[in-house]
């Protein structure tokens, strides 16, 4: 029997990593003196970043940069597909509906314009010429900024492992019998704690190499393919990342047999929907680990959202998932 551990991000949180967007969102808004200067400069400049730091204010110091980033390129892709016609290098949106959330949105654009009082974007010079909008110079610098999201997050990942020191090994997690890890991480906590000669794939991207780095958005059919290089599926394959079944068929060889799948620290909710619903299908059963109560009941409502009621109820009837709370040991 070949199983396979499946990592998120709650499997540092329970190791004592600073690992939430939170954590890192701090970090950006107030850099430590020994920060390099260019991760300074990105900090103070890039708008997704400036963004993030709003979000956090206006939430109670809660937010899911991912869902954000989603947030603001629907803002963007809005403006863009209103810019047929551009006076003064505005975009008239007086018949679009705007909500007081994209404005704020809007409000933050600053590098590519300026939101105005009558309900219109107007574009910074350099994007408009003869009041035409140059959208791949949008885009292109778009997809910079987003570039330098990675650079960032990964700078703070690094530095927050050097900082951890020696991190907690736990038995009930040293017990389950693995062949293969699947790895949504960028850290190599499980190599690092448990065991390094265990294979381990990382879905999306390690920090050794901050160009393999996936940061992005599910797959959504209200955003055009021209914000595509912010999509999960899309940097996949353009960072070559690897595809998950013949990753795990070469390189795991776990597939000779009957499978578990062990899932530790996954939210099991949307963003990742696809590959969750993949090792789901081919395992002959699936381990659902949960903290608490809420962490539990969270769990569950979003596997709802992902498998549909009459699935997830037929699986737990057949065994074919289980709940198991993790013990702390």
């Amino acid at each position: 029997m070949g199983n396979i551990l499946v990592l998120g991000n709650g499997f540092d949180l329970y190791h004592g990593l600073k690992t939430r967007y939170y954590d890192f969102v701090q970090f950006v808004k107030n850099p430590p003196g020994d920060t390099e200067d260019r991760i300074k400069q990105i900090c103070r400049k890039n708008t997704f970043l400036r963004y993030f730091i709003k979000v956090c204010e206006m939430n109670d110091n809660w937010i899911d940069c991912e869902e954000e980033i989603e947030k603001v390129i629907l803002v963007l892709q809005k403006i863009i597909s209103n810019s047929e016609i551009i006076i003064h290098e505005t975009v008239d949106l007086r018949d679009v509906t705007i909500s007081n959330m994209e404005l704020v949105i809007m409000q933050q654009l600053k590098k590519y314009g300026t939101a105005s009082s009558g309900n219109g974007f107007r574009f910074n010079g350099k994007y408009v010429k003869n009041n035409i909008l140059n959208k791949k110079e949008v885009l292109n610098d778009f997809r910079k900024e987003l570039d330098e999201v990675i650079e960032v997050l990964s700078y703070y990942l690094k530095n927050e492992l050097l900082q951890k020191g020696e991190i907690h090994k736990f038995n009930q997690i040293n017990r389950i019998d693995i062949a293969g890890v699947i790895n949504f991480n960028y850290t190599p906590t499980y190599s690092v704690v448990y065991c390094d000669e265990i294979p381990v794939f990382y879905q999306h991207g390690k920090l050794d190499d901050n160009k393999s780095i996936v940061l992005g958005i599910p797959d959504n059919d209200e955003i055009s393919l021209d914000f595509v290089y912010f999509k999960k599926y899309f940097q996949r394959i353009q960072k070559r990342s690897g595809i998950l079944n013949k990753e795990i068929q070469e390189n795991h060889k776990v597939l000779n047999g009957p499978i578990i799948s062990y899932f530790l620290g996954m939210s099991m909710g949307k963003t990742d929907e696809d590959l969750i619903k993949q090792i789901m299908d081919m395992s002959t059963k699936s381990v659902v680990f949960y903290y608490d109560q809420d962490d539990y009941e969270g769990k569950v409502v979003n596997l709802i959202d992902i498998l549909g009621r009459q699935e997830l109820e037929a699986r737990l009837n057949q065994d074919g998932i289980e709940f198991i709370k993790l013990s702390g040991e």
